[in-house]
């Protein structure tokens, strides 16, 4: 969603502040707050206008070209930044498309289009709502709330907290002005809040692959010409290499081929067996979103045995001719096997280029589809991703945030040593991605038996973990239907402390049994534990609803039609319900088919606190 206000500060004429006074440097952006002008309005609008120039461009003539306008609303979108005064509510729902998923959306022209959209909406929601002075006035109002909001220590901030830190942060990174607040807020708590930890001999059993091939050989060796037919039988195996800032890998192809071929020199046919031992190396660096593979090389040793020397077409002089090629053989026998060695290594060497090259295209190409065009379409692109390497693990650091968002404020829990796989996962980087899939998502279930449906292009593995059927069967008498619309701007908020995870629904509508209600917050407390050797979230009491703003933090208590209305809605909530959300499975990776020698991951542990969750698996 587009920010619903916009803040901004003029970085030159703010004072010197220590990097970690967020609260000065809030306080110092309202008093040097410079307003947005109607000749800054225009250049973006005129900026958006071209966008969509570019894309109607890249769209080009043609049915497909026209339902892309149709579905992106292109001819009203360009109609609205021509106009005077522009509904921005109309621009919102432009960008909003732009950013759905939908397949495409990763073209450069399109994701263009959108930033240009957000930078417009940004400046004119402010210069059209205030005038110059009203400007002022606002911003340094928003500003003094700001730093009050930013004076509390990082554990005691509430959801609501944290929201409205987020939510005035991200007006001013939108305006671009006050890039010292801006880059002060991010340096104090944007380090990364996704660790993923993936142990070597994980990796090597994923890549490890028997190969059992006939081989074709067609030879030149000191003049004879070699033909025949063999049997290679080998290993691809993996290993970490030390690296910074890059994965590096190595991939080793040992085996043996086994070989019988015949010579032809001249009149004399030589007929042999060989074994040829080899061994070929080839390096692969990844990034995020590029690879580089270095050429193989290979080391190999040939041994053979001559099985007959004999003349072509016998006749005269047979015994003296085979007599002499024998000696010759005997002679050359060890020049030839070297021989034979080197171009053994420059088969093997170039057959396993080919081979790994179009197996890591392959799955570089899955990591593009299911990671990074999606994260594209979705303009979720992490902030910073820092791989690297060493002998033992390949590691993977990334910082999941949108531009006024919280990451991190320090090092994540120390990772379980017994797991194939390790993930620590920061509470901010799940209401981030949270809030990309589910922005003003409606989820319903209409019956009993019914599935949940969702009105969102999901990953399919989140698809399936939201609607698939619960454990236990609800009661078809007891049932309510029901139906939530999350709102637009953070709809999950998730606190884990203390191996509890209390998970935050933000609703701005909810449908249950003959009950509306409007503007509040569902929280569902859970634990990890084990249930017949499989991990589970158990849930803790009764779902916990508030309005939306009122803080329990706050030592407030509610009262009247809220504390009214709040009894109502646990009723209804937990009688919907039943016990089918008592006990949420964690499940284990199963492939689809084995990767290696791998045929899943089984999840080994789970912990949460100091707002991590740890979790690993083994594999299997």
């Amino acid at each position: 969603m587009l920010a619903s206000a916009a803040l901004v500060a003029g970085p030159a004429t703010l004072p010197a502040q220590a990097a970690s006074d967020l609260p000065a440097l809030a306080r110092a952006a309202g008093e040097a707050f410079r307003p947005v002008t109607a000749a800054e309005v225009r250049e973006a609008r005129d900026a958006a206008l071209q966008g969509v120039d570019r894309v109607n461009a890249m769209l080009g003539a043609g049915a497909f070209g026209e339902g892309w306008r149709r579905h992106l609303g292109l001819p009203e979108v360009r109609a609205e930044l021509a106009a005077d005064r522009s509904k921005l509510a109309v621009l919102n729902a432009a960008y909003d498309r732009l950013t759905d998923g939908s397949p495409g959306l990763e073209q450069p022209a399109l994701r263009a289009l959108a930033i240009a959209l957000r930078r417009y909406v940004d400046l004119a929601l402010l210069e059209n709502s205030f005038d110059a002075q009203s400007q002022r006035e606002y911003i340094q109002k928003e500003m003094a709330r700001l730093a009050k909001e930013l004076a509390k220590k990082p554990a005691d901030l509430s959801y609501q907290s944290s929201f409205e830190i987020e939510r005035r942060i991200d007006f001013i990174a939108g305006l671009g002005r006050s890039e010292a607040l801006v880059d002060a807020f991010r340096r104090e708590f944007g380090a990364a809040n996704v660790y993923v930890e993936a142990a070597s001999p994980l990796l090597n059993r994923l890549a490890q692959r028997p190969i059992r091939e006939p081989t074709v050989i067609r030879d030149c060796i000191l003049g004879t010409s070699i033909s025949g037919t063999g049997c290679t039988d080998a290993q691809i195996t993996l290993r970490t290499a030390p690296s910074l800032g890059t994965a590096r890998v190595q991939f080793t192809l040992a085996g043996i081929v086994n070989a019988s071929t015949t010579g032809l020199n001249g009149p004399v046919a030589i007929r042999s067996s060989s074994q040829t031992q080899f061994q070929s190396q080839k390096l692969v660096e990844f990034g995020y979103d590029s690879f580089l593979v270095f050429p193989a090389d290979a080391d190999a040793t040939t041994r053979s045995q001559t099985r007959s020397v004999t003349k072509v077409g016998g006749g005269l002089g047979t015994r003296l001719v085979e007599k002499i090629a024998r000696r010759r053989v005997a002679e050359q026998k060890s020049t030839a096997e070297r021989q034979s060695a080197v171009m053994a290594e420059e088969r093997i060497a170039e057959r396993f280029d080919e081979d790994l090259l179009l197996r890591i295209r392959d799955a570089r190409k899955q990591v593009d589809d299911a990671v990074i065009r999606p994260a594209e379409r979705r303009h979720a692109t992490p902030r910073r991703v820092e791989l690297a390497t060493s002998g033992t693990h390949l590691s993977a650091r990334l910082v999941v945030a949108d531009r006024g968002q919280f990451a991190a404020a320090g090092p994540p829990p120390s990772a379980a040593s017994s797991g194939d796989l390790t993930a620590r996962l920061h509470e901010t980087a799940v209401q981030h991605l949270a809030g990309v899939m589910l922005a003003g998502a409606t989820i319903e279930k209409a019956s009993h038996d019914a599935p949940v449906e969702i009105d969102r292009r999901l990953p399919k593995a989140i698809e399936d973990a939201l609607t698939k059927a619960p454990a236990r069967t609800l009661d078809a008498q007891g049932f309510r239907p029901w139906k939530m619309t999350l709102r637009k701007v953070r709809p999950l908020s998730v606190r884990m402390q203390d191996n509890v995870l209390a998970a935050t629904l933000h609703l701005s509508l909810l449908d249950v049994g003959s009950r509306v209600f409007r503007g509040w917050d569902l929280t569902f407390r859970f634990t990890p534990d084990t249930v017949d050797g499989r991990w589970v979230l158990v849930r803790q009491g009764k779902v916990d609803p508030l309005p939306v703003g009122f803080d329990p933090e706050s030592g407030l208590a509610l009262r009247g039609q809220p504390l009214t209305e709040r009894g109502a809605m646990i009723e209804e909530i937990e009688e919907s319900l039943g016990d089918s959300l008592d006990v949420v499975e964690i499940d284990s990776i199963n492939f689809s088919q084995p990767a290696g020698l791998v045929r899943g991951l089984r999840t080994a542990s789970v912990l949460l606190g100091d707002g991590w969750a740890t979790a690993s698996w083994q594999a299997f």
